[in-house]
C-alpha cells in the first residue's frame, strides 16, 4: 500500500464531505396535526350553534362551503383522544406528567 501524505497547509481544515451545492433548504414550519384542526372546528361550530349565530348544521355547511354531511362527520365523531385533548389545559386537571406512576 502507498503512504498517505498531506498536501495542504497545516492550518487548513480538510473534509471528506464535499460542500453542498445551491441554496440550503429552509426548515419546514411545524404543521398542526389534522386531528387537532378537526377538534377545533367541532368546538367552534358547537359554539356557533349554542350562541345562535348558526341555526343548524346546514347553515354552518353553507358558511364554510362544505357539505352538511361533512359538518355532521366532524361534529358527531370526534377522535378518541378528543376528551384527553380538551382536558390538557383544564384548570381542574393536573398536568399529565404528575399523573404518571413512577416505578
Amino acid at each position: 500500500m502507498g503512504t498517505l501524505t498531506r498536501r495542504v497547509a497545516d492550518d487548513r481544515v480538510v473534509s471528506a464531505v464535499p460542500p453542498r451545492r445551491g441554496k440550503p433548504k429552509l426548515p419546514r414550519e411545524p404543521k398542526t396535526p389534522r386531528v387537532v384542526e378537526l377538534l377545533r372546528k367541532a368546538i367552534e361550530w358547537q359554539a356557533l350553534l349554542d350562541s345562535g349565530e348558526a341555526s343548524n348544521q346546514a347553515a354552518i355547511a353553507r358558511r364554510e362551503g362544505i357539505t352538511r354531511a361533512r359538518v355532521t362527520q366532524v361534529m358527531e365523531s370526534p377522535p378518541p383522544a378528543a376528551a384527553g385533548l380538551q382536558s390538557i389545559n383544564h384548570p381542574e386537571h393536573p398536568p399529565l406528567a404528575s399523573r404518571a406512576r413512577v416505578t
